[in-house]
């Protein structure tokens, strides 16, 4: 795993931890703040479970080419599914630097499962061990 100093895993930056939840950020190769991928790892103690967290900027995409009237249209429809559905698909598209980068995000989930399992209950030490 390569660490520069206590708040980096390569090319991912831990934004924070408290207890069983920890927090990572990493940025796009175009360095737009809005394509920025925060992800979190947290262990809910009640119900045993272990949760992964993503979060980015899912922006609607409008074409250049589409026009000012396509633009707002396609707004309207999306908020329409929202509304009748309470959600809507989008893509998300997010572009690593290197190898070094994606690996920089395995080896930060790595190490939140690695909090997670030093600090869990030992009910479930034991119920993986048997």
């Amino acid at each position: 795993m390569d660490t520069n100093d206590l708040n980096t895993i390569g090319e991912v930056e831990r934004v924070g931890q408290i207890e069983y939840f920890t927090m990572y950020r990493t940025s796009c190769v175009c360095n737009d703040e809005s394509h920025d991928a925060t992800f979190s790892i947290d262990y809910d103690e009640s119900n045993d479970e272990i949760s992964l967290d993503f979060y980015v900027n899912a922006e609607l995409y409008v074409s250049a080419y589409d026009g000012i009237l396509k633009s707002i249209w396609k707004r309207i429809k999306t908020a329409i599914l929202i509304l009748f559905y309470g959600y809507c698909e989008n893509h998300v598209y997010f572009t690593f630097r290197s190898a070094k980068h994606v690996q920089g995000v395995i080896d930060a989930l790595k190490e939140g499962i690695d909090i997670v399992e030093k600090k869990k209950p030992c009910r479930l030490i034991c119920e993986e061990t048997t």
